[in-house]
């Protein structure tokens, strides 16, 4: 399966990314400071936008794989109604991710993401396109679909 697993902190600046593991590249990685996704008051149409440094660790032996450093928009884009395998979702939040990166080793890396979230479930779908390009060899691209299957969440059971 395509598990990824986040680790959030909440303080008064907002929701801040700290660390992400995506079991498709066996990889997680370290966001340093950690990117502020949600500032504590985010509106339809606002755009949060934020530099920040990270490191990509092999799971299997932590080491570092890769060091990038660049910017974050984060878009709050509008509110709509999700329907997934675990249910529907009324009212779910859609946020834009767009990611620019230089790498340490030479190259780029970009990312995009488009999340839905919903009320006392959490993220329920994400469309996400990653692209690193190299100073020798060819580009890697990556696309993907994920969503919510099912989930018991406070009690409440989604499928």
């Amino acid at each position: 399966p395509n598990d990824e697993y986040f680790c959030w902190r909440i303080d008064l600046q907002g929701l801040k990314l700290c660390k992400l593991y995506r079991s498709m590249t066996n990889r997680y990685r370290i966001f340093k400071p950690p990117i502020v996704l949600f500032p504590s008051m985010f509106n339809e149409g606002d755009v949060c936008k934020r530099s920040s440094s990270s490191s990509i660790h092999s799971a299997d032996d932590d080491t570092v794989v890769e060091r990038l450093a660049g910017d974050t928009t984060v878009t709050f884009e509008s509110v709509e109604d999700v329907i997934v395998t675990a249910g529907t979702f009324e009212d779910c939040p859609k946020i834009s991710f767009f990611g620019t990166y230089d790498k340490e080793s030479g190259g780029t890396y970009e990312s995009s993401y488009t999340t839905w979230y919903a009320k006392n479930a959490g993220m329920v779908k994400e469309t996400m396109f990653e692209k690193s390009s190299y100073l020798v060899g060819e580009d890697i691209e990556v696309t993907a679909t994920l969503e919510l299957i099912s989930a018991t969440v406070n009690g409440v059971i989604y499928e």
